[in-house]
């Protein structure tokens, strides 16, 4: 059995400017995680009916799916045309683990790698005890991890920049405008400061050929992920607003609303690049004051670009932690697209973060129990504590 864990994610700054390619987002990896295990299948898919029986095959289990798992089965297809499907599932479903099973499957016919029948279980601790979504990134996990899994399992021996490269390619499948900092930060772990590639490039390589092709597309090109040290002063406060956010929805609200070519989206980029240059120098420093500087100037960034775009990205929820944080110094924000989920602060002063989480408390506001998952020391439990260019 191969078994693979990954943490979550939160937003720090970049949000919205992060899904504009070779921009930058700072972001940290949280102690929440989920699992993917593996098991090894012999002869016809263990789901059975149903599945055809062209070849080896398997089951999906998951909260997501309740009762009704998920079937799949191997095709003859991918390895005479690598346009061809590598898998085939029972029903219509289509989300970001049929994605990742999908552009695996097809690298791994591409590779010549025989097919092999597996199950997969996946059990997430990234949405709240009711199942309710927090905002952890569980859509980028899921697809990490799938990757990860599949690698071991087939003996692919993929880096950690191609995981990362596999698994954006298939979660872009899914959310062409995710931007992959979710991807990022559950492949690393830790403080994650990353720079976007041209998604849409790398999906038209994608389309016109096969992974093999669009792990080479000229679209990675400015991409990166750097590792930072994590600063000793600063400690990490959560508040969740108990509503989820809808991220794609808005990112294209904001896209309709703001022409990537008018003054204030370029103004909105601008500083969006100044807040994050200043956030990850004071991460390096260790210096709180820079940090809580950083993030201000990024709160008051997308503030100026929820009016100019007449969208809601500070909640009246988001509102309230951020109006009860400043009454007692501390800076916060949202994480993330806004609109619901979470809202962060980084008080580098141990009285104040108790100080802004009993605020929080007393407002009714649910403070998160999350720390940085740091990068692995060693022990190879957590992310790979690389970095890499594409």
């Amino acid at each position: 059995m191969v078994r693979v864990s990954v943490p979550g994610k939160l937003f720090l700054a970049g949000e919205y400017a992060i899904v504009e390619p070779a921009h930058s987002a700072v972001l940290v990896a949280v102690d929440r995680f989920l699992t993917v295990e593996l098991t090894a299948t012999d002869g016809e898919a263990s789901g059975g009916e149903g599945l055809g029986g062209e070849e080896l095959g398997g089951v999906v289990e998951s909260s997501e799916y309740g009762a009704n798992p998920l079937k799949w089965h191997h095709t003859k297809k991918a390895a005479a045309d690598t346009t061809a499907a590598a898998v085939e599932f029972l029903g219509e479903r289509r989300d970001y683990v049929t994605a990742a099973l999908q552009t695996c499957e097809k690298l791994r016919a591409e590779r010549g790698i025989s097919p092999r029948g597996y199950d997969l279980t996946i059990t997430s601790k990234l949405n709240g005890d009711n199942g309710d979504k927090l905002g952890l990134g569980s859509s980028g996990a899921v697809v990490v991890a799938i990757v990860a899994a599949l690698s071991e399992h087939y003996g692919m021996g993929l880096s950690t920049a191609e995981r990362f490269k596999v698994a954006l390619l298939a979660a872009a499948q899914i959310s062409p405008q995710g931007s992959g900092g979710d991807i990022a930060a559950s492949t690393l772990g830790g403080w994650i400061h990353y720079r976007s590639p041209d998604r849409r490039q790398v999906l038209e390589d994608y389309a016109t050929g096969s992974v093999s092709a669009a792990l080479s597309s000229r679209g990675w090109h400015g991409s990166a992920a750097y590792s930072l040290p994590a600063p000793k002063q600063t400690h990490l406060l959560v508040g969740w607003t108990k509503a989820p956010a809808l991220t794609d929805k808005l990112v294209a609200n904001l896209q309709q609303r703001t022409p990537r070519n008018s003054p204030v989206y370029a103004d909105f980029l601008t500083t969006s690049e100044h807040a994050v240059t200043e956030l990850v120098t004071g991460i390096v420093t260790d210096n709180g004051e820079q940090i809580s500087g950083a993030i201000e100037l990024a709160r008051q960034n997308l503030a100026t670009l929820s009016d100019a775009a007449a969208i809601t990205i500070e909640t009246p929820a988001l509102q309230q932690m951020r109006e009860l944080a400043a009454a007692v110094g501390v800076a916060a924000k949202t994480s993330g697209a806004g609109g619901g989920d979470c809202a962060i602060a980084l008080p580098a002063d141990p009285a104040k973060h108790d100080a802004v989480a009993a605020a929080w408390q007393r407002a009714n506001i649910s403070v998160l129990d999350l720390s940085v998952a740091g990068a692995t020391d060693g022990a190879g439990q957590i992310g790979s504590g690389e970095s890499f260019e594409l």
